[in-house]
């Protein structure tokens, strides 16, 4: 069931979530991106929102939300 829910969300845009405790970027069930950044130093809220996987609809807020992550 889970993974059914997943690739219905990477079929309507870029996810940002974990693999291996660092940021990842998938599209259409592909990583495209794995950002040299270890969850661990955010705060455990946004541990958990990256762990259910934030979907990203454009490019625009893709890098709002690395700028908050990554700065």
């Amino acid at each position: 069931m889970k993974q059914r829910i997943l690739s219905y969300l990477l079929a309507i845009g870029f996810i940002l979530g974990l693999k291996n405790g660092y940021l990842t970027l998938w599209k259409n069930g592909n990583t495209v991106e794995v950002y040299p950044y270890q969850a661990k130093f955010l705060p455990l809220s946004d541990q958990k929102l990256l762990k259910n996987g934030i979907i990203i609809h454009s490019e625009t807020e893709l890098a709002q939300i690395l700028e908050d992550y990554l700065s």
